[in-house]
C-alpha cells in the first residue's frame, strides 16, 4: 500500500503535488482546530463543573456548620427538658394564690409522648371570672424557663355578661420520655 501511494505521488506533476500538499496542510489545520475546539469546550465544561461543585461543597460545609450548631442547641434544649421537674398542680396553685383567682376544677390529662419529649397536661375550669383577672392569670401561666404554656383556652360569657367561664389546658414539656 505504501508503494502504491509513493508511485501515485511520484506520477503527479509539480502543480498537482503542490495542490496535494496544500490540501494535506489545510486538512491538518482543520483537524488540529477541530481537536482544539473539542478539547477547549471539554476543558471549559470540566472547569465549569468544577466551579459549581466547589460552590456546592462550600454550601454543604456551611450547612454542616449550621447543622452542628442546631444539633448542639437541640441537645441543650433536651438537657433543659430533662432537668424540668415542674409539677403543674403546685405551679398553678402558686399562680392562683398570687393572682387571687378561684379554680373550680383541676383535672390531670394523660401525658402525650412525642419522640424524646413528654408533654404533661392539666385542665383547669374557672367560673365567673372577670376578664382582666382572667388575662392576668393566663399571662402568669406562661413560663419559658419551666417550659410551661397554655395549650388551649375556651372562654364563654356568662349570663350576667360581665364574667366568663373558662376551660384552660396547661402543659409542660419534659425530656427523656421513657415509660
Amino acid at each position: 500500500m505504501k508503494d502504491k501511494i509513493t508511485n501515485y505521488i511520484s506520477s503527479l506533476s509539480q502543480r498537482e503535488k503542490g495542490l496535494l500538499g496544500a490540501f494535506v496542510l489545510v486538512m491538518f489545520l482543520i483537524m488540529t482546530m477541530f481537536v482544539w475546539y473539542i478539547m477547549d469546550s471539554t476543558l471549559e465544561t470540566a472547569t465549569s463543573d468544577a466551579r459549581s461543585k466547589t460552590k456546592m461543597l462550600q454550601k454543604i460545609a456551611g450547612y454542616k456548620n449550621l447543622y452542628n450548631r442546631s444539633k448542639e442547641a437541640e441537645e441543650r434544649v433536651y438537657k433543659k427538658l430533662a432537668d424540668n421537674h415542674t409539677n403543674l398542680n403546685s405551679y398553678i396553685s402558686g399562680i392562683k394564690e398570687s393572682v387571687n383567682i378561684e379554680i373550680s376544677t383541676i383535672k390531670e390529662l394523660k401525658p402525650v409522648i412525642k419522640g424524646k419529649t413528654k408533654i404533661e397536661r392539666i385542665e383547669l375550669s374557672l367560673r365567673a371570672v372577670p376578664l382582666p383577672e382572667l388575662m392576668t392569670f393566663l399571662y402568669s401561666i406562661e413560663n419559658d424557663n419551666r417550659f410551661v404554656f397554655v395549650e388551649s383556652v375556651s372562654i364563654k360569657k356568662r349570663y350576667d355578661k360581665r364574667n366568663y367561664d373558662t376551660a384552660i389546658v396547661v402543659a409542660t414539656l419534659k425530656g427523656d420520655a421513657v415509660e
